[in-house]
């Protein structure tokens, strides 16, 4: 809560893109409780195919958090170190 609460707060002063590294078993938790307590930033959880996109997923130009497991950093540690996060 108090992560999604910064993230709130981060994004009204710029757009952001956050990465948040997690459990597998808490993926479903960090979407739903973002749409819950913060309806103005979309959580999105990674997907192995985004790896080929160039971009993380999501609107360019609104806060978004994309949330991924352990072995998804893991299995694509390059794709995510070439993005730009600002959390």
């Amino acid at each position: 809560m108090t992560s999604i609460r910064y993230a709130a707060r981060a994004a009204r002063r710029a757009p952001l893109r956050a990465l948040v590294v997690c459990p597998k078993s808490v993926m479903h938790g960090w979407e739903t409780e973002t749409a819950r307590f913060t309806p103005t930033l979309c959580a999105i959880a990674f997907e192995p195919m985004q790896a080929l996109a160039p971009a993380p997923p999501g609107p360019v130009d609104e806060p978004v958090i994309l949330v991924a497991n352990y072995a998804q950093l893991r299995n694509n540690a390059t794709w995510f170190q070439q993005q730009a996060w600002d959390a």
